[in-house]
């Protein structure tokens, strides 16, 4: 999945963040936070964003958050 700068969602009740991925939400149970120009493995810590240097592909799941390729492998491969 190609990273992009994102508006959180966040729960109203529970305050939990997701990243909105052009889906569409049940507003009384969201509110929009600020977009992101940045994202982080949940794993290593490598940084995904538009700057040189930066990550701009990895994998996304709303259990895992980001997670940048080595990192996916790892898990998949039980090494993680």
């Amino acid at each position: 999945m190609r990273w992009v700068p994102t508006y959180w969602l966040i729960d109203r009740v529970t305050g939990r963040r997701r990243f909105h991925l052009g889906h569409d939400f049940p507003a009384e149970k969201y509110t929009v936070g600020k977009k992101e120009d940045h994202a982080h493995c949940s794993l290593c810590g490598a940084t995904f964003s538009d700057h040189e240097g930066h990550l701009s592909d990895g994998f996304y799941s709303e259990a895992e958050g980001w997670l940048c390729e080595p990192c996916h492998r790892e898990i998949m491969a039980g090494t993680g």
